[in-house]
């Protein structure tokens, strides 16, 4: 998870802030196209970030382990 959310926060996030912002000085009329669509996501992104984020997880996550034993029923 930490991986995920490693490659997420170093690589991901901001390729999307910079191509945001190339759009935004060298095609203004593509940025104002789809910045409607890029608010959502963002918003995806922030909410897909939250998920996978280990601390997050591991204070609200748990894994449990079931045992199931059975016998061999006599009739």
């Amino acid at each position: 998870m930490k991986l995920a959310a490693m490659y997420a926060n170093r690589f991901l996030v901001p390729v999307t802030h910079y191509t945001c912002g190339k759009l935004r000085y060298k095609k203004v009329w593509i940025y104002y196209l789809v910045r409607d669509f890029k608010d959502s996501v963002n918003r995806k992104i922030n909410k897909d970030l939250a998920s996978v984020d280990p601390d997050k997880f591991a204070n609200e996550m748990k894994y449990l382990l079931f045992v199931l034993e059975g016998g061999i029923i006599d009739k």
